[in-house]
């Protein structure tokens, strides 16, 4: 580099990182007051415990599934992200808008990491290939909530850009780092225990024997994992790491569904997450390359709805054929074979160790997500995100291509934000309702239960009103059930005991949905929806609430 070219250098880097960083943050300061929502309140709570009770931190109970169980039945991550988000909260307290910044500093982690691998790895411009990770649907809409999938990504991209560093330049402190983010990955969800595999390759793949043999430091995250599992069985009797796993092995949850029709599943959501390659497919392809694709992927379409199914989803129903879904999910299995495609080109064309780190990387989410995963979900391919994007810069560096990334990425982040902001709708409408139920029934003469769980739940408890047992139902006469019909783990009531009734019934987004059986939308579960988000009409989320003439079956509890 010449003496000219050396400070125009400098002067551009701390641009670059300054634009990531602002656009990180100005996307996601609109959804600090987002509604907790579906699985954030078991972090909370969990995190609530940890402030208690530090050393216990699975140590109460939950109704979540309408029976009182152990936390560490209900949720099968470890406790690295309760225990930060309660050192957090023990500074800027526990509303909404303090938890959600603690997240948004990790999704600005993640994408600084990012921008740092791709400029350690010289893998094109670190600005182009950010933006494309931020502009990611799965990447936007997970940085707004409130559970462990961010924090982990944040510390697995920086584990992979340390441990490129320490390679590349032999040193000591970056690898130390590294393996401290590998520990604190596993510890922050388990699917960061895949980081041991991952990074042993890359050292394996150095010219130089003495980097190769740096492999062997990565036993150390291993014994800090296997300390854990013999910590958790000492206090819960059981080792919560083995639990996960078993868990995992298990029958899956997306009952009925073939393993191939789990892996089609596991390649819409992953498409679906990772949309900027639809619109940067004509900068990162030939024509003779991507279009071919696309005509693959409107014919998979046409298939679905003519009876194809992803997972146990179909695309007809009583109406007739829904092909405006099968067209979304076709175009979702599109993104994804163009990403698949660009990972074979990548290996093939550059032949080196982090090209195959890359593919490893997406290669290893994917196949984690269908045939070991319980169910895809976003948060279940999210992981391979930042990957793609830096194959993504990797391409158009190849490709010496200008402005032209702006414009397609301009779209992008649009439609990020416009699922991101969907998402939010679905959230805050759960809170409102929570507190207009309450509202009504102030004053009335009996307790408020409910069913239903995720946001919904962490909110009707705030107000007082108290989660239904199905196997042991103390409600008495005289008191109110509220039921929601899109929500998890409803059961119908029996008509006998309903003394009178009445209904509430909202559409916080018309036209988008990311969790909502009857729009085909499954963003934190395929079991909801073939797809992780879904344009078209969107039913009403109704709330029933019965005032009941006779008890429960085990009657009121006694006081």
């Amino acid at each position: 580099m010449s003496q000219i070219e050396r400070p125009v250098e400098l002067l551009h880097r701390p641009f670059s990182w300054l634009l990531v960083a602002a656009t990180c943050l100005l996307l996601l300061a609109p959804f600090s007051t987002k509604a907790l929502h579906v699985d954030d309140p078991l972090f909370v709570w969990t995190a609530r415990q940890i402030h208690e009770s530090p050393a216990d931190f699975y140590g109460f109970d939950v109704n979540w599934y309408g029976k009182l169980e152990p936390m560490f039945e209900v949720n099968h991550n470890p406790p690295g992200f309760p225990y930060a988000l309660a050192l957090w909260a023990v500074v800027f307290g526990w509303g909404e808008a303090a938890l959600h910044w603690f997240v948004f500093l990790a999704a600005l982690a993640a994408a600084l990491g990012t921008y740092a691998l791709a400029r350690e790895s010289g893998a094109g411009d670190g600005a182009a290939t950010t933006l494309s990770l931020i502009a990611a649907p799965g990447f936007l809409v997970t940085a707004t909530t409130v559970m462990c999938d961010m924090p982990l990504l944040a510390l697995y991209v920086w584990a992979v850009a340390l441990w490129v560093r320490a390679l590349k330049r032999g040193s000591p402190a970056a690898a130390i780092g590294s393996l401290a983010c590998v520990t604190a990955a596993g510890l922050t969800k388990y699917f960061g225990v895949s980081l041991v595999p991952l990074l042993a390759l890359y050292a394996l793949l150095q010219p130089q024997r003495e980097r190769r043999l740096w492999s062997l430091a990565l036993l150390l995250p291993l014994a800090a994992f296997g300390g854990y599992e013999w910590m958790t069985r000492g206090l819960y009797d059981v080792g919560l790491l083995g639990q996960a796993a078993g868990a995992a092995t298990a029958p899956h949850l997306a009952g009925g569904s073939t393993l191939l029709a789990r892996a089609l599943s596991a390649l819409v959501f992953a498409g679906g997450c990772f949309t900027p390659i639809l619109f940067l497919a004509p900068l990162l392809f030939r024509v003779r390359e991507w279009l071919p694709i696309l005509a693959l992927s409107a014919l998979c379409a046409v298939g679905l709805g003519l009876g194809g199914a992803v997972g146990h989803h179909v695309f007809r129903d009583a109406e007739g054929v829904r092909w405006a879904l099968a067209a979304q999910t076709g175009a979702m299995l599109g993104a994804a074979l163009l990403l698949l495609l660009l990972v074979a080109q990548d290996v093939w064309r550059s032949r080196d160790a982090l090209g195959v780190l890359l593919a490893a990387w997406v290669g290893g989410t994917l196949v984690f997500a269908f045939p070991v995963s319980q169910f895809v979900a976003a948060r279940v391919v999210l992981p391979l995100l930042p990957a793609a994007a830096l194959l993504v810069g990797r391409r158009l560096a190849r490709r010496g291509v200008g402005r032209g990334r702006w414009l397609a990425l301009a779209p992008a982040l649009i439609l990020a934000l416009v699922v991101a902001g969907a998402d939010a709708a679905s959230a805050n409408s759960a809170r409102a309702t929570a507190r207009e139920i309450a509202a009504q029934l102030d004053g009335q003469p009996g307790r408020v239960w409910f069913q239903g769980h995720w946001g919904f739940q962490y909110y009707m408890q705030r107000q007082g009103a108290r989660a239904v047992e199905f196997r042991h139902d103390r409600s008495a006469a005289g008191d109110f059930v509220v039921i929601p019909t899109h929500a998890a783990n409803v059961r119908a009531i029996d008509g006998g005991r309903v003394e009178r009734g009445m209904q509430l019934s909202k559409r916080p987004s018309p036209w988008l949905a990311t969790m909502q059986a009857g729009a085909g939308a499954g963003f934190y579960s395929e079991l909801w929806g073939p797809a992780p988000f879904a344009f078209g009409p969107v039913p009403e989320d109704v709330y029933y609430i019965y005032r009941l003439n006779s008890p429960g079956a085990e009657g009121p509890r006694s006081q």
